[in-house]
């Protein structure tokens, strides 16, 4: 269901919204680390620097702040398993002009980058765009 379905339905008191999974889900980005220019361990270390994790979490929950979460780590915050540790680098600032910097001083030499997502479900699409452009 669409996030920004949800204000519009809240108000109907003959719906019922519930949160069926309280640790939420989570979406990784994954680069393909065996080919060029991914495999070269300093350009996908600069790109975290352009990617806002309160942007990706917005586009997955839409308009509503509520029902999304920053500053969760790689397991979902009611796990055992949940850390804070390293955050920082997906949610300080973000410096495009620094990242330009360390993806050229990493050794970036202009190869082509493919992106894939499934076309047919939105919610990858979206994301895909928004770390794309």
């Amino acid at each position: 269901m669409s996030a920004d379905l949800l204000p519009r339905l809240r108000p109907d008191r003959q719906v019922v919204l519930a949160v069926q999974n309280p640790s939420g889900l989570y979406t990784i980005l994954r680069l393909n680390h065996l080919h060029p220019p991914f495999s070269n361990r300093g350009i996908p270390h600069a790109l975290l620097g352009m990617i806002a994790q309160s942007d990706c979490v917005a586009l997955q929950t839409g308009s509503d702040p509520s029902l999304g979460r920053t500053g969760v780590g790689f397991f979902c915050p009611s796990s055992p398993m949940a850390s804070d540790a390293g955050i920082e680098v997906l949610t300080g600032p973000r410096d495009l002009d620094r990242v330009r910097r360390e993806i050229v001083e990493a050794g970036y030499k202009g190869e082509r980058v493919v992106t894939m997502a499934a076309g047919d479900i939105e919610d990858n699409k979206n994301r895909t765009e928004l770390v794309v452009t």
